[in-house]
């Protein structure tokens, strides 16, 4: 967020703050007309990504608004370490999506995978090592006209945004992460995560995929306490972003073939039809 968007955001906040149901007014007032629409091949090619740690009170207000109409599930509340991230393109200064890593579940089906034993996972402190990607959520229309949900993903596993994680907690060596569903998902067809099993999360009752990355070509041996340095060298955001624009140019061409594309944002009815002012409008 520059300075200037700061100020207006901040502006804007405390008035709103003030009002009743403020959460649905400061959707519909100040973050949809922020969102990214992708039309056209051309703006694709000129999208400049940027991660930003939302650090400040603000940003964090704007993350927590943003992910409650724009995530299909409510997420659960984290406790232990945790950093939530707003994805921007640069260019024309609007959202993309949102993500938090945060700390990974004790009990996880990662133990058979690694091979862990209770000493090195809790006494040498290895499940530290992990991060449960919470929230991959990109903003709508962008997820859907261009593959959003996998270019979020992807980003993940950056430089930057794992630089920025390590500068407060461990050195982060994997990433586990569920998917809305058990089908076809954004983390299909990645070479970053591959899928583990599937597992039914009781507050939802519908059954999801598990998906694990290995951050480095020695992952494994780094959590078994085997290894020391890691093998294998992470991607910039610009690599990552320059690999997704091919795809999401053909995923959008595709839907502007088939009239399929989506021009306005979106989120889940099921927020919306809680108030009387329908954000649409």
């Amino acid at each position: 967020m520059d300075e200037l968007r700061q100020r207006q955001f901040n502006d804007k906040l405390k008035h709103l703050q003030t009002i009743p149901g403020c959460e649905y007014k400061m959707f519909k007032d100040i973050l949809k007309p922020q969102f990214s629409i992708p039309l056209t091949s051309e703006y694709i090619d000129k999208i400049n990504i940027g991660i930003k740690e939302c650090k400040t009170k603000e940003d964090k207000k704007e993350w927590d608004v943003l992910i409650k109409f724009q995530s299909e599930y409510p997420l659960s509340v984290t406790v232990g370490r945790q950093i939530k991230f707003l994805v921007i393109n640069n260019t024309d200064n609007t959202v993309i999506g949102m993500i938090r890593l945060c700390s990974c579940s004790r009990r996880s089906p990662l133990d058979n995978l690694i091979k862990w034993t209770n000493e090195v996972k809790y006494d040498q402190g290895l499940l530290q090592r992990i991060a449960n990607a919470q929230a991959l959520v990109p903003t709508q229309p962008f997820g859907y006209n261009c593959l959003g949900g996998k270019l979020l993903a992807n980003l993940t596993t950056s430089r930057e945004l794992l630089d920025m994680w390590n500068r407060r907690y461990e050195s982060l060596y994997g990433i586990v992460t569920l998917s809305v569903r058990s089908g076809c998902c954004q983390y299909t067809g990645l070479k970053t995560f591959y899928k583990m099993n599937n597992i039914v999360k009781k507050n939802v009752g519908i059954e999801r995929g598990v998906y694990f990355c290995e951050l480095y070509k020695n992952t494994f041996q780094l959590l078994r306490n085997e290894s020391i340095l890691p093998i294998g060298n992470l991607k910039s955001v610009k690599q990552i972003s320059d690999e997704w624009k091919v795809i999401a140019k053909k995923r959008l061409l595709k839907l502007i073939d088939e009239n399929k594309l989506k021009t306005e944002p979106d989120c889940y009815d099921k927020y919306y039809k809680e108030t009387e002012n329908p954000f649409f409008d």
